[in-house]
């Protein structure tokens, strides 16, 4: 592992990028679970990228609110509140995700795509505030919602 300009690199590959002393960004390969109130303050993180994360427990990512990119293709479960305040988002793609837990991007006022094509389960008040989505993903979002019994 090298520091260079304040990143860390492991060999070429960029893993973690910091703004006085602040961490921006966080690429974890091999990331594949996430504990409760994992990231709860990364207030300045603006790119997470994890492509192995599965699982992510209660509060992750709960104050990312200059978060502007989270990229985890694999990801297929979130506990609750996660990305609660993740309100600078634009987009949220998780092609593997089955089970988002309550109030999940709840607060996510940016939001202008949401793909979760085999998502079964939603818990109470997810993308309750997600007032930019366009209204045509918003009623499709709702009736998905009103079909797994939200």
């Amino acid at each position: 592992m090298t520091v260079k300009d304040g990143n860390l690199y492991l060999g070429d590959e960029f893993l973690i990028g910091a703004e006085q002393s602040r961490i921006k960004t966080l690429y974890l390969p091999a990331l594949t679970e996430m504990g409760n109130s994992c990231l709860i303050r990364a207030y300045a993180l603006t790119h997470f990228e994890a492509p192995a994360l599965a699982k992510m427990g209660s509060s992750c990512l709960f104050h990312a609110k200059a978060l502007t990119r989270f990229e985890t293709p694999a990801l297929t479960s979130m506990g609750i509140y996660c990305l609660h305040n993740a309100s600078l988002l634009t987009r949220f793609e998780a092609p593997a995700l089955t089970e988002m837990g309550s109030y999940c991007l709840s607060n996510a006022g940016s939001l202008t795509r949401f793909e979760a094509p085999v998502l079964a389960k939603i818990g109470t008040g997810c993308l309750f505030h997600a007032d930019a989505l366009e209204s045509s993903l918003r009623q499709k979002v709702r009736r998905a919602l009103r079909r797994i019994g939200f």
